[in-house]
C-alpha cells in the first residue's frame, strides 16, 4: 500500500527542483531517512539534495535528516516539521513547513527576514504587537546587520575584512554606496584599504541621497538624475585610488543602475491606464520614460566605447548597453506608436464612422497585460496581443487610407509642405497595410522630391554672392553660410520621408543619392564661407588699425570731431555683427578659432556694457532733433547737468575697458542721467500734446455764443501747461517761449471764430415783426423801413460785443473790437445780410404805393415777419 505522506513530499521536491517525474530517482538510505522523518517526532528536518550526475536522463535526489551534508550552492530544499503530532495525510501540509537555501546560509536568513519578515512584522504594523521588548529593534538590527555583512562580502569571513570583488551583497545601486561608506569607517584595516574606500565614496557622496529617494522622482527628475549618476561614475572610475576601481565591479554596478532605472520607469508607466486614458494625458510621461531608458544607455555605451578608452584606468572589456533597458525602450515606443496611430484615427474619421466600426475597442487585447513589464516570458502574450489588434485594425485602415488620399495633396503642392503634411500622419503611414494602399500618392511625393532637390542644385550651381539678401548686421561671409544653412535645413526636410515612408519605393535610392550628393555640395559651400570668415576676422584682429578688436587701455567713449562733437563709444559695430556671428556659427557646431573666441569672449564680457552706452549715444546724438522748437530752453538745464557727465572732472576720459568697477559705475550714472533727460522730454511731450488736444477743442466752440465755455477752456488750457511746468521741474522763464506759442495758436483760432460769427450772425437774431397797414389810402409798414433797419443794427451790436478781450497762456492779450453799424459810419461789410435785406425791402415799399387806390378801408392789415 502506498503511502499518500510519501507522495506528497516527493510531489513537492520533484515540483521545487523542477525535475520531471519520470527522470526522479532516489535510494534506500533516503527512503529510511523519509521513514524516520515522517514517523519520529523527535525527527524535526528532512533535507532533500539533487546530486551531480553525467546520465542526463536520471536525476538523483538524496534524503538526509538535518543539514549534517548541506553545501552551499547545490540545488536544495528542506521540510520542518512545526509539531510533535504524527503526520497524517490530512494535517501533513498544515504540520509541515517547505523552504529551500538556494544561497548562503547569510543571504538565505537576509532575504527571508527583509522580504517576508521585516514587511509582515515591521512595516505593516499589523503583526508587530505580537512581539514582546525590543524585538522589532532586534528585527530591524539583524536586517541592517545581515544587509552589511553581505555588502562586505562572504568569500573573506575575517572581522574587518572586506572582499571588493564579491559583488553578490551588491542588490542595488545604494548597497554600493554603503559599501564604500563602511569600509572607509571600518577598523582594523589597513590605512591604504581605507584612503581607497574614501576616494570612493566622495565619488559617490553626491548622489547617495537621491539613490534612495529614486522611486519617488518624476520622470524630469529622472532624466536630470542621470547626467549626476554619469558624472558620479565617471568620478568613480577615473578616481586616483590605488588600485584603481575594478571593471568587473563596474559592469555590476552599471547592471544594477541600469535595473533601478528600469524598474522606476516601468513603475510609473504601469501606473498609467495606458489604453483607455486620453493620448494627451499618456503621450507625454511615454516619451519621457521612453528618454530615461535611451539616455542612460547612451551614457554608458559613451563611457565604456569611448571616454573610459583613453583614461589611465582603461576599460578593456566590451562597450556596455543593458539589453533590458533597450528591450524596455523598444516596448515603450511600440506603445506610443500605437496610441498615436489610435490618436490619428480618432481625428481622421467621424464619430459615426469610429462607432460603426468599434475602433474603441481595438484594445482590448492589451486589457489583460500589463504593457510595460517586459522580460522574455511577456513577449508571446505580447505577440499574441497585437496579432489579435491588427487584425481587428484591418478594415479600419482600409478607411483611413480613403481619407488620407483625400487629404493628403488637397491643399498643397508645395513639395516641402506636403512634406508636412505627410508628416503629421507618419505614424499612420508606418502601417503596412495604409502605406500600401497609399503608393500612388507616395509615389507623387517621391517624384516632387526628386525635383525639388534638383532645383536645389541648380540654385548651388549658379549661386552668385552679389545676390545674397542683406543681412543686418552680419558679414558677407556670415550671410553664405546663414543661406547655406537655410538650404540644408529645406533639404534634410525634403529628405525625412526618404528614411521614413518612402523608403520601401523602387526610386527612394535614386532620390537619396540625389539628396546625399545635394548635402555634400552644401557642406562644401559651408566649409568654404566658414574658412573664409575665419581668415577675414584674423586679418581684422591682426592689423591694429582695425576697431574689432578691443583695446583694453582705450577710453570707453569720446566726442567725434569729425561729426560735430558727437558723442561715440569705442566698442565698434563690427565687433558686436562679431559676437552675433559667433554665436550663430556656434549653434551650426563650428568649431572657433582660438584667437577670434579670445576676441569674442572680450566682446561678451563688455557686451552689455556697450549696448547700454551705444543706447545712450544714440539718445545725446539725436537729442535736438527730439526736441520741440518751443521746448528747447525747458530742457536746458536737464540737458546741461546730462553733458557734465561727459566732461573731464566727472572722469568720462579715465573710464578705460580693463577697469570693470569704474566701467560699471559709469555706464550706471550714464543711463541714469540719460533716463532723467529722457523723462523730462518724455513729459513735456505728453504735456504739449494734452494742451494741443485742449485748443483743437476751441475750433468747435463758439466765440459769439459760447463765451463762457471758451472762458473755461482756456482756464483749463493755463492748469495742463502750468502743470507740464511744474512735474518737469522748469523754470517760469524757461517756459515763456512755449508760452508764447500757445499764445498765437488760441489767438488764430479765435480770429477765424470771430470771422465765422460774423459772417453767420443774421442766423442768431430775434424774429422782428412789422405790420402791414392802410393810412391815408396808402399801405404802409409799422414800424417803418427805416426803424426796422434801425432795430436791426441795434440787436446786431447786442451780439457783437463792442469790446471782447482775451488774455493768452503767455499774456498775451490780442484785442477783438466790435464793428459799429452803417448809421455810425461802421464798416458795412461785416453786415452783409442786413444791407442786403434793406436794399430788398425798399423796392417793395414802392410797390405799395399804387395799391392804395384800390378802395380798401382803412384798417390795420395782417401781421408779416421782417
Amino acid at each position: 500500500m502506498n503511502d499518500p505522506r510519501k507522495e506528497y513530499i516527493v510531489q513537492c521536491i520533484i515540483s521545487v527542483l523542477n525535475i520531471p517525474r519520470n527522470e526522479f530517482r532516489s535510494n534506500t538510505t533516503s527512503n529510511t531517512c523519509l521513514e524516520k522523518f515522517l514517523d519520529h517526532p523527535n525527527e524535526k528536518v528532512l533535507q532533500a539534495v539533487e546530486n551531480d550526475s553525467s546520465d542526463t536522463s536520471k536525476r538523483t535526489v538524496t534524503l538526509q535528516l538535518g543539514f549534517s551534508s548541506y553545501m552551499e550552492g547545490v540545488p536544495e530544499m528542506h521540510f520542518i516539521k512545526t509539531s510533535y503530532e504524527p503526520l497524517t495525510e490530512g494535517n501533513i501540509p498544515r504540520l509541515v513547513m517547505i523552504s529551500s537555501l538556494r544561497m548562503s546560509p547569510v543571504r538565505s536568513l537576509f532575504y527571508n527576514v527583509r522580504e517576508v519578515f521585516m514587511p509582515l512584522l515591521v512595516e505593516s504594523g499589523k503583526e508587530a504587537d505580537g512581539l514582546e521588548g525590543r524585538l522589532t529593534d532586534c528585527l530591524v538590527e539583524l536586517d541592517a546587520g545581515l544587509n552589511a555583512s553581505l555588502r562586505r562580502g562572504l568569500r573573506n569571513r575575517n572581522v574587518g575584512d572586506f572582499e571588493d570583488s564579491d559583488v553578490s551583497g551588491i542588490v542595488t545601486p545604494i548597497d554600493e554606496v554603503r559599501f564604500w561608506e563602511e569600509l572607509k569607517n571600518a577598523t582594523g584595516v589597513g590605512d591604504s584599504a581605507v584612503d581607497r574606500a574614501t576616494k570612493f565614496s566622495e565619488a559617490l557622496s553626491p548622489i547617495a541621497s537621491d539613490l534612495e529617494e529614486m522611486s519617488k522622482k518624476t520622470f524630469a527628475q529622472l532624466l536630470e538624475f542621470t547626467d549626476n549618476v554619469m558624472e558620479a561614475v565617471d568620478g568613480l572610475w577615473q578616481s586616483e585610488a590605488t588600485p584603481a576601481y575594478p571593471a568587473a565591479r563596474m559592469l555590476h554596478f552599471l547592471r544594477i543602475l541600469s535595473g533601478a532605472f528600469g524598474r522606476c520607469v516601468q513603475s510609473r508607466l504601469n501606473s498609467l491606464n495606458v489604453w483607455t486614458s486620453s493620448f494627451s494625458q499618456v503621450s507625454k510621461h511615454i516619451r519621457e520614460g521612453h528618454k530615461v531608458c535611451e539616455r542612460w544607455n547612451e551614457i554608458t555605451l559613451d563611457l565604456t566605447d569611448v571616454q573610459w578608452r583613453s583614461t589611465e584606468n582603461t576599460w578593456e572589456g566590451e562597450a556596455y548597453k543593458d539589453h533590458f533597458l533597450s528591450n524596455l525602450a523598444t516596448r515603450i515606443q511600440e506603445v506610443s506608436q500605437l496610441r498615436g496611430q489610435h490618436d490619428q484615427i480618432l481625428k481622421l474619421l467621424s464619430e459615426e464612422e469610429l462607432k460603426a466600426m468599434q475602433v474603441e475597442s481595438c484594445f482590448e487585447p492589451f486589457a489583460k497585460l500589463s504593457a510595460f513589464s517586459y522580460n522574455e516570458y511577456t513577449v508571446p502574450a505580447w505577440l499574441s496581443a497585437l496579432g489579435d489588434y491588427e487584425a481587428r485594425m484591418a478594415p479600419i485602415e482600409a478607411r483611413v487610407a480613403e481619407r488620407l488620399r483625400a487629404e493628403l495633396f488637397a491643399k498643397t503642392s508645395n513639395p516641402a509642405q506636403t512634406v508636412r503634411v505627410f508628416q503629421r500622419y507618419q505614424d499612420l503611414l508606418e502601417r503596412k497595410n495604409i502605406r500600401e494602399s497609399l503608393t500612388n500618392e507616395r509615389e507623387r511625393l517621391l517624384t516632387e522630391l526628386d525635383d525639388f532637390l534638383g532645383r536645389v542644385q541648380s540654385e548651388l550651381e549658379t549661386f552668385d554672392p552679389n545676390n545674397l539678401p542683406a543681412g543686418r548686421g552680419m558679414s558677407l561671409h556670415a550671410r553664405k553660410m546663414v543661406w547655406v544653412e537655410h538650404f540644408r535645413s529645406k533639404a534634410d526636410l525634403a529628405a525625412r520621408p526618404l528614411a521614413g515612408f518612402l523608403k520601401d519605393l523602387h526610386s527612394a535610392g535614386k532620390v537619396s543619392g540625389t539628396y546625399r550628393k545635394v548635402r555634400a555640395e552644401l557642406k562644401e559651400y559651408r566649409n568654404k564661407a566658414y574658412k573664409d570668415w575665419c581668415e577675414e576676422v584674423e586679418s581684422q584682429l591682426r592689423d591694429p588699425e582695425d576697431p574689432i578688436a578691443l583695446e583694453m587701455n582705450s577710453r570707453v567713449m569720446d566726442f567725434d570731431t569729425a561729426q560735430q562733437g558727437a558723442l561715440k563709444i569705442t566698442y565698434s559695430e563690427r565687433l558686436i555683427e562679431l559676437v552675433k556671428e559667433a554665436r550663430v556659427f556656434e549653434q551650426m557646431g563650428c568649431n572657433i578659432p582660438s584667437k577670434v573666441k579670445a576676441a569674442v569672449q572680450d566682446g561678451l564680457k563688455f557686451y552689455r556694457f556697450a549696448v547700454q552706452l551705444k543706447q545712450v549715444c544714440n539718445f545725446y546724438n539725436t537729442l535736438s532733433a527730439e526736441l520741440l522748437p518751443s521746448q528747447k530752453l525747458m530742457v536746458l538745464q536737464p540737458a546741461l547737468a546730462f553733458e557734465q557727465l561727459f566732461n573731464e572732472k566727472s572722469g568720462m576720459k579715465k573710464v578705460q575697458w580693463n577697469k570693470l568697477d569704474q566701467l560699471e559705475s559709469f555706464t550706471r550714472h550714464v543711463k541714469e542721467g540719460a533716463e532723467r533727460l529722457r523723462g523730462v522730454n518724455r513729459r513735456l511731450r505728453n504735456g504739449h500734446s494734452q494742451v494741443s488736444q485742449e485748443v483743437i477743442q476751441l475750433a468747435n466752440i463758439s466765440l459769439l455764443r459760447q463765451r463762457d465755455q471758451w472762458k473755461q477752456k482756456l482756464t483749463q488750457i493755463q492748469k495742463a501747461i502750468d502743470a507740464t511746468i511744474g512735474a518737469c521741474g522748469c523754470q517760469v522763464a524757461d517756459a515763456k517761449p512755449w508760452k508764447s506759442h500757445w499764445d498765437y495758436q488760441i489767438f488764430k483760432i479765435m480770429e477765424v471764430q470771430y470771422r465765422f460769427g460774423l459772417e453767420s450772425l443774421n442766423e442768431n437774431l430775434p424774429e422782428m415783426k412789422a405790420d402791414l397797414i392802410l393810412a391815408q389810402k396808402q399801405l404802409k409798414l409799422k414800424p417803418p423801413l427805416e426803424e426796422l433797419k434801425t432795430l436791426y443794427f441795434k440787436e446786431d451790436q447786442v451780439l457783437h460785443l463792442p469790446t471782447f478781450t482775451i488774455q493768452g497762456p503767455g499774456g498775451c492779450c490780442p484785442r477783438v473790437q466790435g464793428h459799429a453799424g452803417p448809421e455810425r459810419g461802421g464798416d458795412r461789410g461785416g453786415f452783409p445780410e442786413g444791407e442786403r435785406l434793406v436794399r430788398e425791402g425798399a423796392p417793395a415799399a414802392e410797390l405799395l404805393r399804387p395799391m392804395a387806390g384800390g378802395g380798401h378801408d382803412a384798417r390795420e392789415g395782417p401781421g408779416v415777419g421782417g
